[in-house]
């Protein structure tokens, strides 16, 4: 599954919602405004931002490892598909070649052909020409 389709982690949803409750206990100890409960807020606001932080660098890596992979597997999937092309245009020029070459072949023997044809109709002629003269 490619990594932009990927439903949100469990992990970035608890990273979110200890900072949520975290948030609403630093708001209550605002509102009661006792030092003692404001600094255990604090502190608490603090432990827990740490442990979102990891929590989202954690699955920040995973998420870079995956892509890491599935790029992988994709130079891997064209590797083999540039293969099996340059297989197959390998086999094209080939038969291409063969069928220049099968072509030039029977031009070849055709402009013999030509040639021999002209010349005896070159020798009819003459020939036609000389009995010509001989009836006259």
């Amino acid at each position: 599954m490619p990594v932009r389709r990927r439903p949100r982690s469990s992990r970035a949803v608890l990273a979110a919602c200890l900072l949520g409750v975290v948030g609403l206990l630093l708001g209550a100890a605002l509102v009661l405004g006792e030092r003692l409960v404001l600094s255990a807020a604090a502190v608490a606001t603090y432990l827990a931002s740490v442990a979102a932080a990891r929590l989202l660098s954690d699955e920040h890596a995973r998420t870079r490892l995956q892509a890491a992979h599935d790029r992988v597997v994709q130079a891997q999937d064209y590797r083999r598909l540039f293969a099996l092309r340059v297989q197959e245009q390998d086999a094209f020029a080939a038969t291409m070649t063969d069928r220049v070459v099968a072509r030039d072949a029977q031009i070849a023997r055709l402009r013999v052909e030509l040639h021999d044809a002209a010349q005896r109709a070159e020798t009819t002629c003459n020939t036609a020409d000389e009995l010509a003269r001989t009836v006259s």
